[in-house]
């Protein structure tokens, strides 16, 4: 899947993501700049360009030869488990999709 982060940014697509798969995000910050203002702009930067892709590992190396010399960061992984899951320095932050869910919709 493939999804831009032009309305919200990275979580808010991720989130958007989780809910229309019905699956879990496991998710590691930990090449961030570690301080808040810098995940806070990471996370939710609407700057037009970016995206989020989730794919397969069959197709890993196939897609990081249609996409060289473009910048690109690896961040975790979709897990069957439905939670959101984000860690960061020594925190971890953990929601359950359906929680997730209910506020997105409502």
């Amino acid at each position: 899947s493939c999804h831009d982060l032009s309305d919200g940014g990275l979580l808010c697509g991720l989130v958007e993501s989780a809910i229309a798969g019905d699956l879990g995000v496991r998710l590691s910050f930990s090449e961030i700049k570690n301080d808040k203002w810098g995940l806070l702009d990471f996370c939710f930067n609407e700057a037009p360009g970016r995206f989020v892709v989730s794919l397969d590992k069959k197709f890993h190396e196939e897609f990081i030869r249609c996409v060289s010399g473009i910048s690109k960061l690896y961040l975790g992984n979709v897990c069957p488990e439905k939670k959101f899951q984000v860690l960061w320095a020594e925190e971890k932050y953990e929601e359950e999709i359906n929680s997730l869910r209910v506020s997105f919709l409502n």
